[in-house]
Formats: structure tokens, sequence, C-alpha cells
């Protein structure tokens, strides 16, 4: 364990204003990144977890673990714990710590993980270090940080380029480091990680609740909280430049068009024998317009199917085992309740499985797309198989390879086929 304290100055604090930016972060919005590494039964560590948002959310995907938040301010931790008791959930603790020497013994936790943290400390190769001695052979450490010299905003005005600026000064002179997440894959391998590799996604502002919430913030934050003291009291600006910064900020959100990319790096570490670290660069990019419209949809996230009740672990063996999807954890308020399984490695996309009654012979189906011909034909094959050998979860119906699909017949579909699941949903696979 290392024998050291940090040194840098926090610069944004905990004023209110800054609270209700960390407040609205989420496993999902923030954490993202590391959702599709979770197991049930993961010892999790959050350090720099501030209000907790991201920590309780976490714990609800490990239901038989548990995660602790680690925070070096001690003053916003019973905010976190309240948030734990407000949603019951049992498996989590929150402490006071240093991540730079870390109280626990090496190989303690299967994550490690910080959001938003390196980018404010002193010696951020050193605390990847730490990190990386508690996680067990076989854990992941992960981070995700800001780089505050790729923000983007439209319209371009100098005065929020003047605060992109000022931010960088008086963020250096604190000790950190604002463009933390074009830094981290470098970090990663001075503190001994090999393996390295880079993922990008993006934060971005545009729908006129978000550039209100956002543009607010930021103009309180830049008067009210420890980046106005820090500033004024290391001579890096004078309360007028703050309050000329904070009136351009409110400027910029009352544009119509008004659009803020806000980029991050997260840090993914598997620690195998080598100790390998997966660093995944998150740059946020999501933010695109076409024809003057937002697109706010990017994707099917789920769908969801409709089984007996009771009958769960035939969902398993159906879904699971027949179709080979990933089950993944569920919030521990509903374990027993629902199941969910990811769609391919990535688990961008999952079939979620819920109690209640299907209509007899409904045509409403979901259609799961196959890599190759030869891919198609083995899973019929498989579905078959299942459905002549019988029991609760087997198919009801399925296509018999080789003969016609009980589809629609045309030139407009591709090669395909149909089957019913043990509780009658229609199913369709193609390519």
């Amino acid at each position: 364990m290392a024998d050291k304290t940090e040194s840098a100055v926090y610069t944004h604090g905990h004023h209110a204003s800054v609270l209700r930016s960390h407040s609205w972060r989420t496993a999902l919005n923030s954490a993202a990144y590391i959702l599709p590494h979770l197991k049930p039964d993961m010892e999790i560590l959050d350090i720099g977890c501030g209000p907790g948002t991201i920590t309780v959310d976490l714990a609800n995907y490990v239901p038989q673990g548990h995660i602790t938040g680690l925070e070096m301010a001690e003053g916003v931790l019973p905010q976190a714990r309240a948030l734990a008791e407000e949603k019951g959930v049992k498996n989590i603790d929150f402490v006071v710590g240093d991540a730079n020497a870390l109280s626990y013994p090496d190989q303690t936790f299967d994550l490690v993980l910080c959001h938003q943290v390196l980018q404010h400390v002193h010696d951020p190769i050193g605390i990847l270090k730490e990190m990386h001695r508690v996680a067990k052979v076989g854990g992941i450490v992960a981070a995700r940080e800001s780089d505050y010299g790729a923000f983007i905003w439209y319209p371009s005005m100098d005065g929020l380029v003047e605060w992109q600026n000022m931010y960088d000064r008086i963020a250096r002179n604190n000790g950190g480091e604002p463009n933390a997440g074009r830094m981290l894959h470098s970090w990663a391998r001075q503190a001994g990680l090999t393996d390295v590799k880079c993922s990008t996604s993006t934060w971005c502002y545009s729908m006129k609740d978000e550039i209100a919430w956002w543009s607010d913030l930021w103009a309180e934050r830049t008067l009210a909280s420890s980046f106005a003291t820090t500033a004024i009291d290391a001579k890096l600006a004078t309360k007028d430049d703050l309050e000329k910064v904070a009136r351009v900020w409110r400027k910029w959100g009352e544009e119509e068009d008004a659009c803020n990319i806000s980029p991050n790096s997260n840090p993914e570490t598997q620690c195998e024998d080598l100790r390998k670290l997966e660093i995944s660069l998150t740059i946020h990019e999501n933010c695109c317009h076409r024809f003057g419209i937002v697109r706010m949809i990017t994707g099917i996230h789920h769908i969801n199917l409709l089984v007996p009740e009771g009958t769960l672990n035939d969902a398993t063996e159906f879904y699971a085992n027949t179709l080979g999807l990933t089950p993944v954890p569920v919030p521990h308020l509903q374990v027993g309740k629902i199941a969910w399984f990811n769609i391919g490695e990535a688990g961008g996309q999952q079939v979620h499985i819920a109690f209640g009654q299907n209509e007899p012979y409904s045509s409403r189906h979901p259609c799961f797309k196959l890599g190759s011909l030869e891919d198609l034909q083995t899973l019929q094959r498989k579905i078959w198989d299942h459905h002549l050998r019988g029991g609760k979860a087997a198919p009801k119906a399925v296509d018999q390879p080789g003969e016609e699909n009980s589809g629609a017949k045309g030139v407009e579909y591709p090669t395909r086929f149909f089957a019913r699941d043990y509780a009658g949903n229609r199913l369709e696979f193609t390519l």
C-alpha cells in the first residue's frame, strides 16, 4: 500500500451547482462501457463516488455481490447513504478514503473504477497503480475522464473559449490535468499496465431543457463554487472576469440552436495473470443533426417478451442454452420476477423476459439477425432438436430444417425461419 495523501485541490468542490450535475449521473449514462462485464456476485470499489448515484445504480447489477463507494470529501457521503436507503439498496457501503493509499489488501475487488477523478489528482499514474493493486487477478480496473480541451459548443462564442482557457489555468494551478481523457491510455502504460485498447462515446446536450440546465449550472458554478474561490485566491481571474463568463454561459443557453459535446475517456482493465489493462477512450460524439432535426433514437435497446409466472428457469434454458444469448443481472428488487439476456458479445441490445399472458398465435414478433447462412441453419437445427426433445422449456413450434418457412413468401423476404418459444412468443431468425 502506498503511503501518501492527495495534494491537488478539487477544482469543482461540492457546491449545490456541482452536486446537481453529479447527481444526474447513472450507471447507464456514465459507466455503460463497464456494464457488459458485470456479474451478479462481483465485489466493486467505486473511487471518488461523490453523491453516490453511479454507485447505487451499479449495486443493482450485482445483487449477490457488494459495492463500496470511497470518497475523500466526507461531507457528501450522507447524501449518498440517504440515496441508497431511499432506493432500498442494501449491498452497499460508503467510506472516507484516499485513492493514493487505499486501505485494502492486494486483490480484494473484482472491479475497481473511478469516474471523473484522475483529472483532479496530482498523481493519476500512482492512483492507477493502487487501483491495480487492489483488483483481483481476473478482475477489472476502469476509469472515465473528460477532456476539457476537446469540448465543443455551437454556436461558438469568444466568452466560452475564454472560460475554457480559464478553466485550464485554474485546474492546472490546482494540481490537476483538465485534458486527462486523451492521456489515459498513456497513464495506464506508465502504471505498468499493457495491452491497452481505446474506444469512444459522448455526452451531448442539445434539447432545450438540457441546454437550460447545463448553462445555468455552469453560470452558477463559475460564480459560487470552489472554481471561483480558487480562481480569485490564485489571482487567475477577477470577480469581474467570472461574472463576464457567467453571463456568456447564460447567453449561450438562450440560443435556439445551442449544443454542447463533452468528451470523456473510459479505461477498462482486465487484470489477468499478466495484469493487462484495456482502456476505452470515450469521446462524446453522439450529437447528430439531420435536416435541422436532432436524431435522438439511435437503435433498439431491448425487446420485452411475456412468459407464464414462475418459468424464468425455462426462459434461461431456451434463451441462454438453446439460442446462445448471455444472461445479465437484473435490478435486485426484481430478481425472480424478470430475466435479461444480451444479444451478441457487446450487449448493445437485449431480450427482456417478464411475466404475463400472450395473445394466442399473435403475429407480433422480434426478428434476430445472424451473421451467416451457416449460422442460421445451425441455429435452426438446434431449435428443432430442442422441439423434438421436448420438456418444459421446449419451443412449441419451429420451421423444420430443409422445409419452406412459415412466413409470407416473395422475393422481398430474405432467407429466414420462424419458431415459437415455450410460452408461445413468435420469433423470426434471418440474415
